[in-house]
């Protein structure tokens, strides 16, 4: 029995000398970045970027000295919003209204001398026109005149 125990106890030591040795060595840097963005509505962010490097050193389990390590690298990154906030750019809102009274005033300025140089336009044709009329009156009195002349020279003749 006594050694039945020592046979299983000296197996699980040898055995636990023999399982490979692994060492972590972890590298962790945290940059905390606030951004904000101002439009119509302020948009506030606070982001924290983890940025993790890991490496593993692994050396085989078997008992022999100066075995070579072996080093496996993994390198990661995490993001995550911490805080988020939007506001009402009220002073933008502000300033976007009065620009846009501005055009509007603009625009209904423009339609208003668009309108009066139509009116403008109109009652010079309608001039043009009764002056037309006036002197097509006055050609057709001519006319006649011309042909009630002919009409008498003709019976003079």
């Amino acid at each position: 029995m006594k050694n039945l125990i020592m046979c299983v106890g000296g197996i699980m030591l040898s055995g636990t000398m023999m399982i490979a040795q692994v060492n972590q060595d972890v590298k962790k840097e945290t940059v905390t970045k606030k951004v904000t963005v101002k439009d119509t509505d302020v948009d506030t962010r606070v982001v924290e970027d983890v940025y993790e490097e890991k490496e593993i050193i692994s050396v085989e389990g078997n008992e022999e000295t100066n075995q070579e390590a072996k080093v496996k690298t993994v390198k990661d990154k995490k993001s995550d919003v911490v805080k988020a906030e939007k506001e009402i750019n009220a002073e933008n809102q502000a300033k976007i209204a009065m620009e846009k009274a501005k055009v509007e005033e603009e625009l209904e300025a423009s339609k208003e001398a668009q309108k009066r140089k139509a009116e403008a336009k109109k009652a010079e044709l309608e001039a043009k026109e009764k002056m037309m009329e006036a002197e097509m009156k006055e050609n057709r009195k001519k006319l006649e005149k011309g042909k009630k002349v002919k009409k008498k020279k003709k019976d003079d003749g």
